[in-house]
C-alpha cells in the first residue's frame, strides 16, 4: 500500500510538472542609432557614429548598455618597396568599450575621417544590465559600408 501511495504521488507530481508552461528566455535586440545590421550608407554612418548603442528586450524595454567591442575591417593601399607596385591589404582594428554604449571621441573621428565603401564594422559582445542588476549579452550588429 505504501508503494502504491508513493507511486501515485510521483505520477501526480510528474503530470502536474508536465502541464506547467515553461518560461521562454527573453529576446534582445541591438541597434546603433536606428541601424541593427546590414548595409549602411557612408553618410548614414557619419550620422550614427555619435549615437549610443541601444538594447531592447522583446517587450520594448530599454536596457542600459554597459560595454561592447568594435571590430573594424578595411582595405588599405600601399606601395611595395621591392616592386614599386601598388598593393592592397585587409586591415583590422578592434577596441573594447567598457563604460557604456558610446564610442570614444578618437574612434568617432577616425570613422568620420577614414570610412569608405567596402568597410565592415561588427559591434559585438554588447553587454547590457537587466533590472535585477545581472548582465546579459545582446546580438551583434554587423554593418557593411556602402557609398549609396
Amino acid at each position: 500500500m505504501k508503494k502504491i501511495l508513493t507511486l501515485a504521488t510521483l505520477l501526480f507530481a510528474f503530470t502536474a510538472s508536465a502541464q506547467t508552461p515553461k518560461a521562454t528566455a527573453p529576446k534582445y535586440f541591438s541597434s546603433w542609432g536606428k541601424v541593427s545590421s546590414g548595409d549602411v550608407q557612408l553618410a548614414q554612418l557619419n550620422h550614427i557614429v555619435d549615437s549610443s548603442l541601444t538594447v531592447k528586450d522583446d517587450k520594448g524595454n530599454l536596457l542600459p548598455v554597459t560595454g561592447f567591442r568594435i571590430n573594424y575591417t578595411f582595405v588599405s593601399t600601399y606601395k611595395d618597396q621591392e616592386s614599386g607596385e601598388l598593393k592592397t591589404s585587409k586591415e583590422f582594428r578592434a577596441y573594447d568599450v567598457t563604460d557604456g554604449g558610446l564610442l570614444t571621441p578618437m574612434w568617432k573621428e577616425s570613422i568620420r575621417d577614414n570610412a569608405k565603401a567596402g568597410d565592415e564594422i561588427i559591434l559585438n559582445k554588447v553587454a547590457a544590465r537587466l533590472k535585477n542588476g545581472k548582465k546579459t549579452y545582446a546580438p551583434d550588429i554587423r554593418l557593411h559600408v556602402t557609398e549609396k
